[in-house]
């Protein structure tokens, strides 16, 4: 009772950031079995309080082009659905069509929460971020043992106990997390402050490392490179890259196989898949076909999805849909890049540049339930509408103090 009366005292931006921290924690901790939960706690709890902040939140993105890039993407892509093969059919998919809806429906209450939360407390989020970092940190670790206490090493990939199974996603929510390491870690001075940054980056490298994800390794490496751009903090940034190389390099000392069998996969599935992507998205070409397309292709034995968000959306939405994609992305990273430059932060222009690398030969639809790619894609984008969208009165009075 006196819990309920408490949080009934809170303002709702405390109560939403809370659930915003519940909800991320759910990527690294929440196991498969529960996976419905997860989704749950956002469709129910989270929507029900963002809702009455909507109106706000509209009034701080009224003029932000990046924003309203978004929702023409996330329309556009939605709209697909009604020139799909499978809308004519009988009876009509609604059940389809209405799952679509939803999933853009809270991706923009999502970027929305986000922006208000920035606007009402930019330094609880800040803390949360950090607290969420060595979370993950916590949880690779117990990952990695879980994982080789069953599986050979390193005849296997690593998968989570987590929601996220897939070797290629763990990498991806994983990864993304990385990249807020790096800024953490440049930002501390001294020794003391850094070591905690460096042992928990230390064990996601290893950890993405063995998942033999060699998109993320990609990825990360791209990433890395971003924070270049912050001439201050150069030391700091040659320090991370001696401490991914050492990383990489001694594992595969200790055990070469893990570089064999990342090399012996080669590509030759992917380039099937996108071939078939190509031959089937030109009798469509312009606008492509659809959101309610099936999107698994069969290659031999196997049933696969796009493997790359910029092939899945030339599919789904043609050649308007991958250009409407391009150009946000563009603008995203142009944003981002003002930011770096007014704040000497990079951490979201390198967290997008991660995800943009990863999905090149990774992922489906970008419009989906609140899975892995609404972490490590549409948080950096909802995060550098949110600090680029007007100035916040709340960081204003934080820098003034």
């Amino acid at each position: 009772m006196q819990l309920t009366t408490h949080l009934r005292s809170l303002p709702i931006s405390q109560i939403l950031l809370v659930c915003y921290g519940l909800f991320f924690l759910g990527y690294f901790f929440v196991p498969k079995s529960f996976e419905s939960d997860h989704y749950k706690l956002y469709y129910i709890i989270i929507t029900i309080i963002t809702i009455p902040l909507i109106p706000q939140a509209f009034r701080l993105v009224n003029r932000d082009n990046l924003f309203f890039l978004c929702l023409f993407y996330i329309s556009y892509m939605l709209a697909s659905v009604t020139w799909s093969d499978a809308f004519f059919e009988e009876p009509t998919p609604w059940r389809g069509v209405y799952d679509h809806l939803k999933h853009g429906a809270q991706l923009l209450i999502f970027i929305l929460g986000t922006r208000v939360l920035m606007q009402t407390r930019p330094r609880q989020y800040e803390q949360m971020r950090h607290i969420l970092f060595f979370a993950a940190g916590l949880a690779g670790m117990l990952t990695m043992l879980y994982w080789y206490s069953a599986h050979s090493f390193p005849d296997t990939r690593v998968v989570g106990f987590s929601l996220t199974e897939n070797p290629n996603d763990l990498a991806f929510v994983y990864g993304a997390v990385c990249t807020w390491g790096f800024a953490f870690f440049i930002s501390k001075q001294g020794l003391v402050s850094r070591l905690p940054y460096l042992v928990v980056l230390t064990a996601l490298v290893l950890l993405i490392f063995l998942t033999q994800s060699r998109g993320a390794l990609v990825a990360i490496t791209c990433a890395t490179g971003v924070f270049g751009l912050r001439r201050q903090g150069i030391k700091g940034i040659l320090l991370v890259v001696a401490m991914l190389g050492s990383v990489m390099v001694t594992v595969v000392l200790i055990e070469p196989r893990i570089a064999d069998e990342m090399i012996a996969r080669g590509d030759s599935t992917r380039i099937a898949l996108w071939s078939d992507i190509i031959k089937e998205t030109l009798h469509r070409p312009l606008m492509g076909s659809g959101y309610l397309s099936n999107a698994v292709i069969e290659i031999g034995t196997h049933r696969l999805n796009a493997h790359s968000a910029y092939f899945a959306t030339f599919r789904d939405g043609g050649l308007v849909g991958l250009t409407l994609l391009i150009g946000m992305l563009t603008l995203a990273c142009k944003r981002a890049y003002g930011i770096g430059n007014q704040t000497g932060d990079y951490t979201w222009l390198a967290a997008l540049v991660f995800a943009m690398v990863f999905l090149i030969t990774a992922g489906d639809r970008l419009i989906d339930r609140p899975k892995e790619v609404w972490f490590a894609f549409w948080l950096p984008i909802a995060m550098i509408i949110a600090l680029s969208s007007g100035p916040s009165p709340a960081t204003q009075r934080e820098n003034v103090a």
